[in-house]
């Protein structure tokens, strides 16, 4: 219990980090469009953490949330299928079409 406590924390920390600093860049960019520093603002640490919402919620962070995404669960199956035993691996090329003799293994 007190491992998935602890794993649970640093999950918690780890995402509100992330939170607050995509809300940063996204407040301090946003802003200084128009001459104005954030400085001057005097915003709460929360008002960050409400401003993430437009940062996880616009198209262009899906996307490269989405291709982040899939180049980590390709890079998952990879090392899987890598770590098969060769004998799984050639009864799978068997039903692979297009392949070549399977006894080359």
């Amino acid at each position: 219990m007190d491992k998935l406590l602890s794993t649970a924390r640093d999950l918690l920390i780890t995402i509100g980090i992330f939170l607050y600093f995509s809300a940063w860049v996204y407040i301090h960019f946003y802003y200084q469009q128009f001459g104005i520093s954030t400085e001057t603002l005097k915003l709460d640490y929360s008002s960050y953490l409400v401003y993430s919402y437009n940062v996880l919620s616009s198209g262009t962070f899906l996307f490269y949330a989405s291709v982040i995404l899939i180049l980590l669960l390709s890079v998952w199956v990879l090392i899987r299928v890598s770590e098969t035993p060769k004998r799984v691996r050639g009864f799978l090329i068997l039903f692979t079409p297009g392949r070549a003799n399977p006894s080359t293994l």
